[in-house]
């Protein structure tokens, strides 16, 4: 055999130990993350099937969901049970009964978020939590505005996440709405031209006083058959 060939033949096994001793790491660091985070998994998994935990086991284990972000962990299932964990207590607090325990949880959510944000900056759900959680905090319109933006951006199209936006718009101040209107109209006109009829109905149900305006304009100018199909689902406004 050639000297060259040889030498290449070496080269190609190195290779491919190399390679080989990479997955392997790859796959046990996979492993130890999973083991590091299994309780959260488990948390996670049994609020998602609608179990109802005590308040201090969950605020235990947000407060151990932090270690995601802590870590910069960014496999996107341990991001997701961990953001899980973390709203669910977050719903549990009350600003008013225990105001510091709510103000340190708000803070967490939003360290948490913006750490998923900088894993999957195209996810819209995450921009939308974001939001959510700046508005509770206290609404920065200039802010807000953008995060519901980016939301509308990269989750232009996704049921779930458009009728829960509407949650954050139909609370919105004004001036939000207005920074943020062609971002408003799209969904809109993502709500009532696409969406099932009664949910379109359902989710647009006592807009407000400052919402109402805007789904007129955009309700006025869909076709007349659209229009009566919503009207014959209970949409009114």
């Amino acid at each position: 055999m050639r000297r060259d060939g040889v030498v290449g033949s070496r080269l190609a096994l190195v290779a491919l130990a190399v390679a080989a001793a990479a997955t392997i790491g790859l796959a046990a660091r996979e492993l130890a993350a999973s083991v590091r985070f299994a309780s959260i998994s488990y948390l996670s998994d049994r609020l998602q099937d609608g179990a109802q935990l005590d308040a201090a086991v969950l605020s235990r284990y947000a407060q151990e969901a932090m270690a995601v972000s802590n870590e910069g962990v960014c496999r996107s299932d341990i991001v997701g049970d961990g953001l899980r964990v973390i709203l669910a207590d977050l719903d549990r607090q009350n600003s008013f009964a225990r105001y510091d325990a709510w103000a340190a949880a708000m803070e967490n959510a939003d360290r948490y978020i913006k750490h998923a944000i900088g894993c999957s900056p195209s996810d819209g759900n995450l921009w939308l939590r974001l939001a959510m959680v700046r508005w509770a905090i206290a609404e920065q319109p200039p802010l807000l505005s953008f995060l519901l933006q980016q939301s509308v951006r990269y989750a232009p199209a996704n049921g779930e996440v458009v009728k829960a936006r509407f949650i954050v718009w139909r609370k919105a101040s004004e001036q939000t709405l207005d920074l943020a209107a062609e971002a408003l109209n799209a969904d809109l006109r993502t709500l009532l031209l696409y969406a099932p009829a009664w949910e379109a109905a359902r989710t647009l149900k006592d807009p407000g006083d400052l919402l109402s305006p805007r789904v007129f304009a955009v309700f006025d100018r869909l076709p007349e058959e659209r229009k009566k199909v919503l009207k014959a689902s209970g949409f009114k406004l």
